[in-house]
């Protein structure tokens, strides 16, 4: 699993309520990502600080910051991921997830999830199930067995420049695109249990 390599990317716009908890979870995974582009999309509020702070102690987080464009739409996240994935060019690395800023993982998240594509050379997308913190309980979102949400999704690099990586979809729907095209070209697309919070 040591020879196994995989980068992350994270869109952030004005997270600094929940970023700090994720940063927490990534860097206390039993198999740490080579590189972790986190980018500010246009943050005001501390997710900034927060994010280079831990980049000081890691030098595997990267913290990138881009202008927002002021007319929000679903595609920013994109364009944020799109900012981050060109950050990763000279990085070595076999695998390449979406992180959001909010999510909380196990800390064998990652490992688990790579070991599933070691066990099957056409999984070209893969993630765990999500699960939604409702006040004192944890609630199961429902995913299909072959679909996988988009904050959490994690491709085999192969499958991601096939499919050349996430379109830019003004309404919403970007992970479902990314699994469709994953299909046409062949890959494999699995939700597996090993869960995360958001």
């Amino acid at each position: 699993m040591k020879d196994i390599r995989y980068a992350l990317i994270t869109p952030a716009h004005n997270e600094e309520e929940y970023i700090e908890k994720t940063i927490e979870s990534v860097i206390s995974q039993t198999v740490l990502p080579n590189k972790w582009v986190i980018v500010s999309d246009g943050s005001t509020d501390g997710t900034d600080g927060i994010v280079a702070k831990y980049a000081a102690k890691h030098d595997f987080i990267k913290l990138v910051r881009i202008d927002r464009d002021p007319t929000r739409d679903f595609g920013s996240a994109i364009r944020a991921i799109n900012t981050g994935y060109q950050r990763l060019k000279g990085i070595e690395y076999d695998f390449v997830g979406n992180l959001d800023a909010d999510v909380v993982l196990e800390p064998n998240y990652y490992e688990t999830t790579l070991a599933k594509f070691q066990a099957n050379p056409r999984l070209g997308l893969a993630g765990g199930l999500v699960c939604d913190r409702c006040w004192d309980r944890l609630d199961e979102e429902f995913t299909a067995a072959d679909s996988v949400g988009g904050p959490i999704q994690m491709f085999r690099r192969e499958c991601y420049e096939q499919i050349g990586g996430h379109t830019c979809i003004g309404m919403g729907g970007y992970d479902t695109v990314a699994e469709i095209k994953a299909r046409m070209y062949g890959w494999e697309v699995r939700t597996f249990w090993c869960s995360m919070l958001v």
